[in-house]
């Protein structure tokens, strides 16, 4: 299951945490919050900010069950509004959380809908709206795509295995260029090493991709658009992700639908080989489903 970070509560990918070092601690944040929001520049020593004084960095008095903050007696802000829990000693609700008021001694009770909206607060404190990371760090406000670890070819969780058809054998009587009844073109195979083809070969697609763009869509969420002239039958580019078997492609979707996940990024390829491009992949991820399509995905 994927972990939440504790600065921002959005999901870690794998490749992205960063673990507290403090032993039984079991905090986990991303690499980018550490070290944008928590100032962290040792890596190695990470210590969560709940295991010293955010002012005098020395022992803390409490820490704070809503975020981050831990402090000493002295060096709080605000020390009468700290609400401290009595049957939780050394936790507390610092002065961040006005709106928490179930700690407060003496409160009046509501007995009608009018009576509870009018008491409704409008405070001035950034935590009244919970922004999503890709908005809220993003230069300008502008939106940009969910993260995920860019690769340029795919990472094997499985041992990788080679077909009979393409070990050691190649074309070997093709022309230089290598046109339609090539016998590698007709397999679906790249011409590699091992045939006898010249450099003008033309039957090797994934040397060089085409250039596309990731744009935000009107309806279908993110997707590509080309970034260049692109001709019909030409190569786009290679969709690549981790390659993973049928047990752990079943426990991933399960993941997805406990955590409510909605998009999908797998390619089953045969039994056993499928290619996720959830946590790793590249631009090729966002192509997406068309009732109309102007291009089509084929097994080499």
């Amino acid at each position: 299951r994927l972990a939440e970070c504790r600065a921002c509560s959005n999901y870690i990918y794998p490749g992205d945490e960063i673990s507290c070092s403090v032993r039984g601690c079991q905090a986990i944040y991303h690499l980018k919050c550490a070290k944008d929001d928590l100032q962290c520049s040792a890596l190695k020593k990470f210590k969560c900010p709940q295991h010293a004084c955010f002012v005098c960095k020395g022992k803390f008095a409490w820490r704070c069950v809503k975020c981050e903050l831990a402090s000493d007696h002295k060096c709080a802000a605000w020390p009468e509004k700290v609400i401290h829990l009595t049957e939780r000693q050394g936790w507390a609700v610092c002065w961040r959380h006005p709106k928490d008021w179930r700690k407060k001694k003496n409160a009046v009770p509501a007995h009608t809908f009018e009576d509870i909206f009018s008491r409704l607060p409008l405070p001035y404190i950034e935590e009244e709206f919970r922004i999503e990371s890709t908005v809220k760090d993003s230069p300008d406000g502008k939106i940009v795509p969910p993260p995920y670890v860019h690769i340029r070819r795919n990472v094997y969780l499985v041992k990788k295995k080679r077909d009979d058809t393409c070990m050691d054998i190649g074309c070997t009587s093709c022309t230089s260029s290598c046109s339609e009844d090539c016998v590698c073109r007709v397999q679906c195979i790249s011409c590699s090493k091992t045939c006898r083809c010249s450099e003008a070969c033309t039957n090797r697609p994934f040397r060089k991709e085409k250039k596309i763009r990731i744009v935000m869509t009107e309806l279908c969420g993110w997707g590509v658009e080309a970034a260049e002239s692109i001709n019909k039958g030409e190569f786009i580019i290679e969709y690549v992700g981790e390659v993973i078997d049928d047990f752990v492609c079943t426990q991933r979707l399960w993941d997805m639908k406990n955590q409510d996940v909605k998009n999908f990024y797998m390619c089953e390829i045969r039994k056993d080989f499928t290619i996720d491009a959830t946590f790793k992949g590249n631009a090729s991820r966002f192509l997406n489903h068309s009732c109309d399509p102007n291009c089509k995905l084929e097994k080499w």
